[in-house]
């Protein structure tokens, strides 16, 4: 039995699919889905934040935040006497 076992999971490739069942599963440190979730719920609440995901998620935030920022000020810009620069093709320096 344990040799059917063996040649099944070698030859099956298990596709993950989050479902409502994933909050019942006791196998989430081995899920690639819900693996990083396993590790940082194990971690003291200061270190999870130098974690890679979070890290890179940190930063994705924060260039999303800039962007934002970035056009809020170039439509509060599109009315001012440089949005009427650019509109004229007047060169800008």
């Amino acid at each position: 039995m344990a040799a059917l076992i063996d040649r099944n999971e070698a030859e099956t490739e298990f596709l993950h699919k989050q479902s409502a069942l994933c909050g019942w599963c006791a196998y989430w440190d081995q899920c690639l889905l819900k693996r990083h979730l396993a590790k940082v719920a194990t971690l003291p609440k200061d270190d999870w934040k130098d974690e890679p995901g979070v890290v890179i998620l940190d930063a994705y935030a924060e260039k999303w935040r800039k962007k934002r920022a970035q056009e809020a000020e170039k439509a509060v810009l599109g009315g001012s006497a440089f949005g009427m620069r650019s509109r004229r093709s007047i060169p800008v320096p």
